[in-house]
């Protein structure tokens, strides 16, 4: 059987989705491959991966607690608890695909370069680095095939 992700997801999980979505191609755009082409900027990603993405970061995140359902609270107060989760979730998964981001990506792309260099992330230091390797002569060695 095979399972379709956005199947299990929320209206508002659909719209992290999309906006996720729409930044890998925009990523994707400023490295200037195929837009639609997104598995040369994030190794491994492909149509279902923000999706996926999502579903498994909404899931860690009601585990860590950051949706608490508050009893007695205001729709307000529930409403602005969701619009954090959302926002968490959307930024941990830009984090996530910064970490499979293709060395070309990391030296072509201002939003991914953004999203590596906003977060202090032990996984992010070794991606730091690389962009600033990039940064020198050396990064102009490189070709793509």
């Amino acid at each position: 059987y095979l399972v379709d992700p956005e199947r299990l997801l929320t209206a508002r999980q659909l719209d992290a989705v999309a906006q996720l979505d729409e930044w890998m191609l925009t990523v994707a755009g400023e490295v200037g491959g195929a837009a639609a082409d997104i598995g040369s900027s994030f190794v491994g990603a492909h149509s279902g991966t923000a999706s996926s993405l999502v579903l498994a970061l909404a899931e860690e995140s009601d585990r860590q607690g950051d949706h608490k359902q508050r009893t007695g609270s205001s729709g307000d107060d529930a409403e602005r608890d969701e619009d954090t989760t959302y926002f968490k979730v959307l930024n941990r998964a830009r984090q996530r695909l910064a970490a499979l981001a293709s060395p070309f990506a990391l030296m072509h792309s201002p939003r991914l370069r953004e999203v590596v260099a906003s977060e202090d992330l032990e996984h992010h230091a070794s991606l730091k680095a690389l962009i600033q390797w990039l940064d020198t002569s050396h990064g102009a060695d490189l070709v793509t095939v």
